[in-house]
């Protein structure tokens, strides 16, 4: 009996297929064109409609919203999120090589105008002060840099830093 029944049901309902149906138009799709009833929805003429992909004899994919907003949307927001920062650590890096190497010679001038311990000839201007924390090393590392950059006392003061405090972290955190 369970046999008759699935062969029943499998001739009953394999022989239609998808070609064979007519499409009709429903107002709660939001057809934008109107289909007659005698035309059929085939590759040429499904790309229209707003909710299907494609159709064949097999498979009828549906087009999904998150699909859509996901090409349209999501990817090249990511893309540009993504080149944004890769553009921002570029330029940051740039920046402390340049900085970098100013500050440095800062220091030798500061070296060879006020002797070796700089900052603590009385004689010396105040910003040889704030060179203390680099009056011996070869090249800055990054956390020196870090705090040169953005600390209130440092090289840049306080309203300079604070300036680059904001801009970079406020990209940083709108990325």
């Amino acid at each position: 009996m369970k046999n008759v029944i699935k062969k029943w049901f499998y001739n009953k309902f394999n022989k239609i297929r998808v070609r064979d149906l007519p499409a009709v138009c429903l107002s709660e799709l939001n057809i934008s064109q109107p289909v007659e009833k005698s035309d059929t929805l085939d590759q040429e003429n499904i790309r229209w409609t707003s909710f299907l992909e494609s159709i064949n004899d097999k498979k009828c994919q549906i087009r999904h919203a998150m699909n859509v907003a996901r090409l349209l949307v999501l990817l090249p927001v990511t893309l540009g999120l993504m080149l944004g920062l890769c553009f921002f650590i570029n330029d940051f890096l740039k920046a402390w090589s340049a900085n970098a190497k100013t500050l440095l010679k800062f220091v030798e001038y500061s070296k060879e105008k006020y002797g070796e311990k700089f900052f603590l000839n009385p004689k010396a201007p105040e910003y040889t002060n704030l060179l203390k924390i680099i009056a011996d090393d070869k090249e800055i590392s990054f956390l020196k840099y870090l705090y040169i950059r953005y600390s209130k006392n440092s090289l840049y003061r306080e309203d300079r830093s604070k300036h680059k405090l904001i801009t970079d972290g406020g990209f940083l955190f709108f990325l």
